[in-house]
């Protein structure tokens, strides 16, 4: 104020305390800090800035969990591996495009994909536009940690754990379809590391300069002063990304209820859905392939009317029941007998998390969050118990 005539800022951040993987508050004096340009030197820089921006809620102390050789800590996990791994996903998922681009799109302009296409694709480009909005405004709000995981769980689960790998096929098949979802991945793609930039400035950099290499288009000569995506609210369906989530629930429903019998990845099944309404039921039909390809589902029934087929596991995607014919894929007997073990030791265990919950001694010392663990434990072992149950009692009709 006495040099310039104005205050030096009108705005002030304030995180709260740093502490260790068992609740110290880092200091010198306990030599129990971490020392950033180390984790650099390990993680690099972008998992170093994203892990803490990631971790670190408004109101809440800040927990820093960061192993090193010879030293007894609380557990093996590595804060900042949330951020490297984060790094690695979004590497590999830039390399499927990259590798498969150069010879299918023209040289063009990068844009944040388009309205066209089927479902994926259109609602890729809706959750992009609605993720936009979210995370410009977690940052103008000072909300770091909100915007870091808007953005984080965007790319990894809905860009490259869903969207990619339903594109896998047409990126195959080649021609035009396979040059139309490469650009619209690669659109999305370079709008989501404008994004994460002010997070990660480096690796968003480095790919985002390849993309606009490749396409041809280089709006700015660096990601840092090219412009701010803005959502288009033409783009955003929330009708379709409810469509979208009805159809991956039930894609998910088989692959963990396959999973939790066993069943061999490389053997398909057939399966038999029953909606719950006239939308699911045109969900499921309209995007058939997509269940056939992400479920690894041999022949599937799409009935209303249908009625639970023999020998035969039960899920319940939503509100629409599913049912995976096991008859040919697994060992009836075999698996009997490693679910009726399961039962047991999920019972044993029911019974000495009741005892305990039951005991007042325990419940007068311990604290509250000890109880509400066990009592969260006892809850999800009840659940998991209804559900082995079932599973056997399948496997007997």
């Amino acid at each position: 104020i006495e040099f310039m005539g104005d205050i030096p800022f009108s705005k002030v951040y304030i995180h709260g305390t740093v502490r260790d993987d068992i609740g110290r508050k880092m200091s010198k004096s306990l030599g129990n800090g971490v020392d950033p340009l180390e984790v650099i030197q390990s993680h690099g820089a972008d998992a170093l800035r994203f892990s803490i921006m990631v971790i670190t809620a408004q109101g809440q102390d800040v927990f820093i969990s960061y192993p090193r050789p010879g030293e007894k800590a609380k557990n093996d996990f590595n804060t900042f591996d949330i951020g490297r791994n984060f790094c690695n996903k979004i590497w590999n998922a830039t390399r499927l495009i990259l590798s498969n681009v150069a010879e299918d799109i023209a040289p063009g302009s990068v844009t944040a994909g388009s309205a066209d296409g089927e479902l994926a694709d259109r609602w890729i480009v809706s959750r992009f536009n609605h993720i936009t909005k979210e995370v410009t405004e977690s940052l103008d709000s000072f909300r770091f940690n909100d915007a870091s995981h808007t953005i984080y769980d965007f790319i990894w689960h809905d860009l490259c754990d869903w969207y990619l790998e339903m594109i896998k096929p047409r990126i195959a098949k080649g021609g035009r379809e396979k040059a139309f979802v490469l650009k619209n991945a690669a659109g999305i793609l370079a709008g989501a590391m404008q994004l994460l930039h002010p997070i990660m400035p480096f690796i968003t950099e480095e790919i985002w300069q390849r993309l606009t290499d490749v396409l041809g288009s280089k709006s700015a000569p660096s990601i840092m002063v090219s412009s701010w995506p803005e959502a288009d609210d033409s783009l955003i369906d929330y009708s379709l990304e409810k469509r979208m989530e009805t159809l991956k629930s039930l894609i998910s429903t088989i692959r963990t209820t396959r999973n939790e019998m066993n069943v061999p990845i490389g053997k398909k099944a057939d399966v038999v859905v029953i909606p719950a309404d006239d939308e699911a039921n045109s969900v499921f039909l309209d995007n058939r392939s997509y269940i056939l390809g992400l479920a690894s589902v041999n022949n599937l029934t799409v009935d209303m009317n249908a009625k639970r087929p023999p020998k035969s596991v039960a899920g319940i995607s939503e509100k629409n029941e599913v049912y995976i014919i096991l008859e040919g894929l697994i060992d009836f007997n075999l698996e009997q007998t490693r679910l009726q073990k399961e039962i047991e030791r999920r019972t044993n265990f029911i019974k000495r998390t009741e005892a305990k919950l039951q005991n007042e001694g325990f419940l007068s010392k311990a604290p509250k969050e000890i109880i509400q663990q066990e009592r969260s434990k006892l809850d999800n072992s009840r659940e998991e118990l209804k559900k082995l149950s079932a599973y056997i009692e399948a496997l007997g009709e």
